[in-house]
């Protein structure tokens, strides 16, 4: 039975380890995308010239890439022999060598090799998770399609295919142990050409119970974990609710020593305000006096002003007078400055009379002496 009528469509096909002949053709009537990887660049080289030259449109769904194939990506050094099935990065054994006396080392040159989990996902399109996508991988590396298949189910990746064949090393049965991930060896009818002695394997039955298991499982223990999450979150909720609680509390104790403060305030305000009324009687009492004194004040002002008006009338003629005895004053003032000159003028007349009247007195004293002696 074809595997589109057991497995449904397949997606894609990778081929590692192709050599420069694989059945293309085959692998595009089987699949939707094909993969051609293989570590030798000569091989890689021809690949593309094939597809490149092919006229079919189903070639355009062909791709080839250049990558030597590993358990993990290393340095490692790629052997090339005469018989491509010899290649890999394992020389061949002596007594191989003794079995086909033709086979010879043509080149060996060191590369980085590519981890296969990382290879078949890079080869597999974003939606190879869907359930109804089927995958198949040929695995074509010689001594090394035990070590890579163990790898892929390390890693996890072999679950991506829906069948998996393990081609043989020149037409000779190799040992395999099939992973406990896989069912095998068993008859499928690929509608490909496989050699003799090639191994057929699909995903145990089991896988994807277990697979939907473990969803299962996984689903619930994010349930589990988001139900402790939110219930932590819950506690922590009760916890602040508690906290605020208290600091509400707090604030309406001080609430109401505010408002027992506040009573008291108003209380005190009230006896104030009654005090205050108090003495706005006693000041309204007293500005009536206070009006009243104003109203004899005004009009004694009246009366005042009355007097007043007669005293200016007054002070008027009071300061006509002034302003008349001003004038006189300085009247005498005059007089007295004139008074005061002729009198400085006549005690200098005085004074130079008592001078003249000393020098007379002088002179006759002096004549009177002459006299004596004279006489005498």
């Amino acid at each position: 039975m074809p595997i589109q009528d057991q497995l449904g469509a397949v997606h894609t096909l990778i081929h590692i380890g192709c050599g420069a002949n694989p059945n293309i053709n085959e692998y595009i009537s089987l699949a939707e995308h094909v993969w051609l990887i293989d570590a030798d660049t000569d091989v890689l080289n021809k690949l593309d010239e094939i597809v490149q030259a092919a006229e079919s449109d189903s070639y355009r769904n062909v791709y080839t890439r250049l990558a030597l194939a590993d358990a993990e990506q290393r340095k490692a050094i790629f052997y090339r022999y005469s018989l491509p099935w010899a290649n890999g990065v394992t020389p061949v054994e002596v007594k191989t060598q003794d079995l086909y006396p033709g086979l010879q080392r043509l080149s060996s040159k060191e590369q980085t090799t590519s981890a296969i989990s990382c290879l078949v996902k890079e080869c597999l399109p974003p939606e190879r998770f869907e359930a109804n996508d089927n995958h198949v991988l040929l695995l074509d590396c010689g001594y090394q399609n035990e070590q890579l298949m163990q790898a892929l189910d390390v890693s996890g990746e072999i679950s991506l295919f829906s069948s998996i064949v393990v081609l043989p090393i020149s037409h000779q049965y190799q040992p395999l142990i099939v992973p406990p991930s896989l069912f095998g060896p068993v008859a499928l009818n690929l509608g490909l050409t496989l050699p003799e002695m090639s191994i057929c394997m699909v995903q145990h039955p089991l896988v994807k119970k277990m697979k939907r298991l473990e969803s299962e499982a996984i689903d619930n223990e994010y349930k589990i974990k988001k139900i402790a999450q939110e219930s932590d979150q819950r506690l922590k909720k009760t916890e602040q609710y508690h906290l605020e609680i208290e600091k509400v509390k707090i604030q309406l104790t001080e609430k109401n020593k505010e408002i027992v403060e506040y009573k008291r305030q108003s209380d005190k305000h009230a006896q104030q305000a009654k005090n205050t009324a108090h003495e706005n009687d006693i000041l309204k009492h007293k500005l009536k006096q206070c009006s009243k004194e104003r109203d004899l004040v005004n009009e004694q002002a009246a009366n005042d002003g009355k007097k007043c008006s007669h005293i200016k009338e007054k002070m008027s003629e009071i300061e006509k007078e002034l302003y008349s005895k001003k004038i006189e004053l300085e009247k005498c003032l005059n007089e007295i400055k004139e008074l005061k000159d002729t009198l400085k003028q006549n005690n200098n007349i005085i004074k130079y009379a008592r001078a003249a009247e000393q020098l007379a007195f002088r002179d006759v004293v002096v004549l009177r002496k002459m006299l004596e002696k004279y006489n005498d």
